[in-house]
C-alpha cells in the first residue's frame, strides 16, 4: 500500500487509519506515528537482492502473515517457502497487518511450538 509511505502526512494518515480493526485505531496510530517516514517508505522499495539466499540459508523459520495485510502480500510467504525447505508458513486469514495482535493466542501457541520443536531438534 504505497499510500503508507506518501510524503503526505494527511494521506499516511488515512492510510494508517484503514489497517486496524475498530477500537485499536488510537493505538495503531500512536505506535504507526512512532515509526520514522524513512523506514515505512524503505520497507516499500525492498527489492529481492541478496533476500533470496538470505531466506535460502537462514534454517527454519515460522512464517506468519494474516489473510488481510494491506502492506505484505502472500506471494512473499510463499516464496520464502520456495526458497528454504525448512520454513513453515502459518496464515491468519482474518488477521491483518499484526496478526500477533489480532490472534495473539494462536500466535503464541504456534510460536511456542515453532521454538519448542527446535529446541528439541537441537538437543538430540
Amino acid at each position: 500500500m504505497p499510500r503508507l509511505a506518501s510524503p503526505d502526512l494527511p494521506e499516511r494518515a488515512t492510510a494508517t487509519a484503514e489497517f486496524p480493526e475498530a477500537g485499536t485505531l488510537e493505538q495503531m496510530l500512536v505506535v504507526a506515528g512512532m515509526m520514522p517516514l524513512v523506514v515505512t517508505q524503505g520497507l516499500l522499495n525492498v527489492s529481492g537482492t541478496g533476500l533470496d539466499e538470505g531466506f535460502a540459508k537462514s534454517g527454519p523459520m515460522l512464517v506468519t502473515y494474516g489473510g488481510k495485510d494491506l502492506l505484505f502480500q502472500p506471494t512473499m510467504s510463499t516464496r520464502m517457502q520456495a526458497l528454504n525447505q525448512e520454513a513453515q508458513i502459518s496464515l491468519y486469514p482474518e488477521a491483518g497487518h499484526a496478526p500477533f495482535y489480532d490472534e495473539p493466542d494462536r500466535f503464541n501457541r504456534e510460536l511456542a511450538a515453532f521454538v519448542s520443536d527446535r529446541h528439541s531438534r537441537a538437543r538430540a
